[in-house]
């Protein structure tokens, strides 16, 4: 068997990313991972970025996004992590 071979499918993963400010890089994120895991659940969280162009990708990398509110600040400790579940 390669070492490049898994038992997992597209399917059976799920990746979480947090955006803020820099939509271009995640725009060019989520078309590698799309051209790499097409089926997979994919989760983003704007952390209190508003720019609507996420909700366009949303529905071109068919993800499951929430805009929220800020949580980096260190005064959110552990909130950032609890959104992740």
């Amino acid at each position: 068997m390669s070492p490049w071979t898994s038992d997992y499918a597209d399917e059976d993963l799920t990746f979480f990313m947090v955006v803020f400010r820099n939509f271009e890089l995640a725009e060019a994120t989520l078309r590698e991972l799309r051209g790499h895991f097409p089926s997979s659940r994919v989760v983003v969280r704007s952390d209190g970025d508003s720019d609507p162009r996420y909700c366009v990708l949303s529905r071109r990398y068919e993800l499951d996004y929430r805009s929220e509110e800020r949580l980096f600040p260190a005064r959110h400790g552990a909130a950032v992590v609890q959104r992740m579940f």
